[in-house]
């Protein structure tokens, strides 16, 4: 049962879609400019800044290569894609992407109409429409913002498919299943539990022939999308597989005995060390350099199984952390370039808004609508362990917001329902608080304790200097090193850009403050020893491990 109507809930009621859509739109872009024009937030970094190059590569001509690999391949492909049609342009890239955040909005209004009445659907379509996290995601050139979109057409086709299982909507499920599973393999537990889930109930209601046809057009449509990713690997890399090179290094970073420090290593030395142990284990190929960190988890769960289910554990209570626990940028900090996200996206000690109030609502949601939100509670039950099972951030919990979103805005409709019953209210009420404080534990975890704002302008400070931007990367650099003084490879970076530039001393300057904060830097020394050499005998400035 809907709330009564107020004047905006009918002029949403009676625009429903379009009315979402629009609201989505305007709010994705009242993030995404001034965060695309901003001199520091608008330069992509780390895995944007490789999706970007591998696209423009691909884009231009170039043949796919192992790098393709290392991540998975749809979003890369996707982009480049973007880049044939517009241009190498990162911002038509980001207005596509709110076009499709926008459409995920409306998906999840349609779907949560079909569960409830037409204002708790626009309940649900608001939720994601201005659900900060997300939109600060989608301005960025990531996969989550497709990533949100299949989870909501994803949920939308399974609920199709339970009343309606035509041919088509079957295929479908398969066909967006596969290009999840190919833009975040996480999803592909879900995928499979979806099929499994609605041939049982076709064998339950229409016997085993019903069941089997399901079974197989659903295969059909995965196995469509996931055959030919296999071959295309296989063809680039030697490896019949559709999922990244990079599966077993992710698996080990949060399933170790040190995982709480190796999910917060940054990007740079430390990185490249780690990434590099395969190789001085004499492994050169990517697919035995996957399966060797792999085997590292295999043995950890075997010698220290009890660590490793504590490990579980603890990464479970971050997936249910209601604030936003960074990965390669801090969210929090792009408040000041993007206004609009100040009302959206905030912390106020342990609590984090708005994931601190999605939560509780939607277990309220799910609790009293079971029977309705069987297919939220199917993804819930299996994305959010597939996610556990190798480490938590705000960006690879991003995809269960559609499906928290439909079960909060059905717990909204269950409250208004029990307006008249006090207690109930009031005991309601009080679970809604005590789930919001469990979930906002004042103690930080270390990746919240990582210096983003420095790693960020050291980042965005070598991508201007391969662009060939020298002042604005120099401006960059120093930021960094003012930030966090101590920061080995902004110095070095800074060292590189100076020399490149014709100014030895203020080089040599950098290298020595890099060396004196890592005498064990290999890449400092190296440099300092260099620039110290008359000009006919230098080298060229080794500038270090790329972010």
């Amino acid at each position: 049962m809907d709330p009564a109507p107020t004047a905006a809930g009918r002029l949403f009621a009676r625009g429903g879609a379009p009315a979402i859509f629009l609201v989505a739109l305007l709010a994705r872009l009242a993030v995404l400019l001034p965060l695309h024009a901003h001199p520091l937030y608008g330069v992509p970094i780390v895995d944007a800044a490789s999706y970007a190059d591998q696209a423009r590569a691909l884009a231009a001509g170039a043949p796919a290569g192992e790098a393709l690999f290392w991540q998975p391949i749809f979003y890369p492909l996707w982009l480049s894609v973007v880049f044939r049609a517009f241009g190498p342009s990162l911002l038509a890239a980001r207005m596509l992407q709110a076009v499709l955040g926008a459409a995920a909005c409306v998906l999840v209004y349609f779907l949560t109409r079909r569960l409830g009445g037409r204002l708790t659907a626009v309940a649900a379509g608001l939720i994601l429409a201005l659900y900060g996290p997300v939109i600060a995601l989608e301005a960025d050139l990531l996969s989550e913002g497709w990533a949100v979109f299949w989870t909501a057409l994803l949920l939308w086709l399974l609920q199709r498919a339970q009343t309606e299982p035509r041919p088509g909507t079957l295929a479908a499920l398969g066909v967006a299943g596969g290009l999840a599973a190919l833009t975040r393999p996480t999803f592909l537990p879900f995928t499979l539990g979806a099929g499994l889930w609605l041939t049982a109930l076709r064998v339950r209601r229409y016997g085993w022939k019903a069941g089997l046809d399901t079974a197989g057009t659903l295969a059909m449509g995965l196995l469509a999308v996931l055959l030919p990713a296999a071959a295309f690997g296989r063809q680039h890399t030697g490896r019949f597989t559709a999922f990244p090179s990079s599966s077993g290094l992710n698996l080990y970073l949060g399933n170790n005995p040190r995982w709480i420090e190796t999910v917060s290593i940054r990007p740079g030395v430390e990185w490249m060390e780690l990434i590099r142990e395969p190789q001085r284990a004499g492994l050169s190929d990517i697919w035995d350099q996957s399966d060797y960190f792999r085997n590292k988890v295999a043995g950890y769960a075997r010698s220290q199984p009890g660590a490793f289910a504590a490990g579980l554990l603890q990464k479970a209570a971050r997936f249910l952390c209601s604030r936003e626990i960074p990965r390669n940028h801090d969210l929090y900090s792009l408040r000041e370039a993007a206004p609009v996200l100040k009302p959206l996206l905030w912390k106020a000690g342990g609590f984090g808004f708005p994931f601190g109030l999605l939560l509780p609502l939607a277990l309220l949601g799910l609790a009293a609508r079971r029977r309705q939100l069987g297919a939220a509670w199917l993804f819930l039950l299996l994305y959010s362990p597939a996610v556990i099972a190798v480490f938590v951030s705000d960006r690879y919990r991003a995809p269960a917001v559609p499906a928290l979103a439909v079960a909060a805005a059905l717990g909204l409709a269950w409250l208004w329902e029990q307006r008249a019953n006090r207690t109930r209210l009031a005991g309601a009420l009080a679970a809604l608080a005590a789930a919001a404080a469990l979930t906002s534990v004042a103690r930080a975890y270390p990746e919240e304790q990582l210096a983003f704002e420095a790693e960020r302008n050291w980042a965005a400070g070598q991508r201007l200097a391969a662009e060939g931007r020298p002042a604005e990367a120099e401006a960059c650099l120093r930021r960094a090193t003012e930030i966090d003084p101590r920061m080995v490879d902004a110095w070095n970076s800074l060292g590189v850009l100076l020399e490149q530039g014709g100014r030895r001393a203020d080089a040599i300057d950098a290298y020595r403050r890099a060396v004196a904060l890592d005498p064990s830097n290999e890449g400092p020394r190296f440099n300092l020893e260099a620039a110290r050499l008359p000009a006919s005998g230098s080298s060229a400035p080794a500038a270090g491990p790329s972010p």
